[in-house]
């Protein structure tokens, strides 16, 4: 059974039920991804439980009854094809990096494919993490998977299309460093990150590129496996702010039979361009905590798979990522992030 309270949704004085409405205090103020103790049964190699039960806070009351008032309505926000690989994902872009580039990294030699490219990174020695409709044309077309600067071709060692995620496996254990999953049992709204990817148009010279964001709002989405798409659900109040939706809103919209194939997903407020998707997010300390989904071209805001579904689907898989604890405060070098991460991004294609 999937999880009826958002893995990053604004969250306080957490409760399992809606009694009083009290809206005199702050927003609430961070997202739950998983708690400690899932951390320490999957460093032992156990799969971590899911959670059940939906989790509100003294906010969710205004919030649904909103939601509702906006159903009725029938202005709530469903939008964003993500779109294919090659049209909305993938394809020809201009790079605007928002808010800040932190850093590049190249290789000596420029590196071009005949057909799809996007970006993936090490997760366990030998095993690269992507974004499923990153492959998807790859394997469509029975096109070896490369990986630039690296032998090939890969082979795809688990797909779950309704996760939008593939792990791939290269020949002789390649040399490419895996990145650390954040330990962190919450993500802060407004938090920075920082996400890394191959957009297009620096793909001629190799460059990992990276940006800075701001954690924003989560939102439902359904992957489209065979074509690349995705549909993802917003909701916003009556002022026409964005909130975060509640999985009654996303099954009310996308109906019944399709909520067993929701999923939760954060937007970053940056723009990073088209190849970018699979690319890992990363925190301060440059640990993983989502995969970039969408790059954020059309609108802004990048959408990211949550580090809970990541950490499900290489459960899956037998693979016990890495994990490392979350930065302190007073850790704010992005370049010492970015080289820490950057070396663990590649860029695939066919």
């Amino acid at each position: 059974m999937r999880r009826l309270s958002p893995d990053i949704s604004f969250l306080k004085n957490p409760a399992l039920h809606c009694a009083v409405a009290d809206f005199t205090d702050g927003a609430a103020d961070f997202y739950p991804i998983f708690s400690q103790s899932d951390v320490r049964s999957f460093q032992t190699g156990m799969h971590p439980k899911r959670h059940l039960g939906r989790v509100m806070d003294r906010f969710s009351f205004l919030k649904w009854t909103t939601c509702l008032s906006v159903l009725a309505a029938g202005t709530l926000m469903a939008t964003s094809t993500l779109g294919s690989h090659n049209q909305g994902v993938a394809g020809p872009g201009k790079i605007d990096v928002a808010p800040t580039t932190v850093g590049e990294s190249a290789t000596s030699q420029p590196v071009t494919f005949a057909s799809s490219a996007g970006t993936a990174f090490s997760i366990a020695p030998g095993l690269l993490v992507t974004d499923a409709h990153v492959t998807l044309q790859c394997t469509t077309d029975r096109r070896p998977i490369q990986v630039a600067g690296y032998q090939g071709p890969w082979r795809v060692m688990r797909e779950d299309k309704d996760l939008d995620l593939v792990l791939l496996r290269g020949p002789d254990d390649p040399p490419i460093p895996p990145v650390a999953l954040s330990a962190a049992s919450h993500i802060q709204r407004d938090t920075e990150t920082l996400l890394l990817g191959y957009p297009v148009d620096a793909a001629a010279y190799d460059v990992a590129r990276s940006v800075l964001g701001a954690v924003q709002h989560a939102i439902i989405i359904i992957h489209q496996p065979g074509t690349g798409q995705a549909e993802s659900f917003r909701a916003m109040d009556r002022t026409g702010h964005l909130i975060d939706p509640t999985w009654q809103d996303g099954a009310a919209f996308f109906g019944q039979s399709q909520s067993q194939r929701m999923r939760w997903a954060f937007e970053i407020s940056a723009t990073i361009g088209h190849g970018a998707s699979g690319g890992p997010v990363v925190d301060r300390a440059g640990n993983v905590i989502g995969v970039i989904v969408a790059d954020g071209t059309n609108q802004g805001l990048i959408s990211a798979t949550t580090i809970s579904d990541l950490v499900d689907f290489l459960g899956s898989a037998g693979i016990v990522p890495r994990f490392a604890p979350p930065p302190n405060e007073a850790d704010v070098d992005w370049h010492k992030a970015f080289h820490r991460a950057a070396p663990s991004v590649v860029r695939i294609g066919c």
